[in-house]
């Protein structure tokens, strides 16, 4: 809804008609995003110690009618579509919200694995056979090949220098586009570009050897460049 607003409000009739065609189709992929989330509880005293774990869930205000499955850990809408997957040490998670007794040394993994958009139930028991420590590795793999692209630094604070790193990944997050050639939104957050937030972005992006990404975002300001100047 936010999307649509801030749409109407800034794209021509054109550029409205062909937006409101990919929607459908952006809602109907064959693959979803998916969230991999672990919580690892470990007792490093000397007496056992309760964990407490609860997993994905809405807040009291915008709560709809949901169900929760103990005996495979799926959580789903009233429609049977499931949103989220949940384990607790590689089995289903037996309810939404539990505390485990660890003994001294003992650790526990509560997983959830949260598709962008909800999803069949078949499609929810493949996700939960999907293997956790292995999706980590091909993350981190991706992530460092983006890092090894365009200019290398490395700066003396460990802190500040995965700061850095880690806010140039942001910004290749919120740049909505299709890769690898193509027009790139360069998004600061939670609304759309504008010139005087994009544009340190944008610097910031060229000065790391970025400048095809650079050149994608400025390309973003050509496109909606009307006659009357907006």
């Amino acid at each position: 809804d936010w999307l649509r607003k801030t749409l109407e409000r800034e794209l021509t009739p054109e550029q409205k008609a062909a937006f409101e065609k990919m929607v459908p189709v952006e809602e109907n992929t064959g693959e979803e995003v998916v969230l991999y989330f672990r919580a690892k509880a470990v007792n490093t005293g000397s007496v056992p110690r309760y964990a407490y774990f609860r997993t994905l869930t809405f807040n009291q205000w915008t709560r709809p009618k949901i169900g929760f499955d103990g005996a495979t850990g799926f959580s789903s809408y009233s429609s049977g579509r499931v949103f989220c997957v949940s384990r607790m040490n590689g089995q289903p998670l037996p309810q939404e919200e539990m505390a485990v007794l660890l003994q001294p040394g003992e650790a526990a993994d509560m997983e959830f694995f949260f598709p962008h958009a909800p999803i069949s139930v078949e499609r929810a028991r493949k996700l939960a056979r999907q293997d956790f420590d292995r999706r980590l590795a091909e993350c981190r793999k991706y992530w460092q090949a983006k890092l090894d692209v365009g200019t290398r630094y490395h700066l003396p604070e460990p802190r500040i220098n995965d700061m850095v790193q880690a806010g140039l990944l942001h910004l290749d997050l919120t740049h909505y586009g299709l890769e690898p050639d193509g027009t790139l939104a360069p998004a600061v957050g939670v609304y759309g570009p504008i010139g005087s937030e994009s544009a340190p972005i944008i610097q910031f992006l060229d000065s790391m050897g970025r400048h095809h990404q650079a050149e994608r975002c400025l390309q973003f300001f050509l496109d909606q460049q009307r006659d009357n100047g907006f």
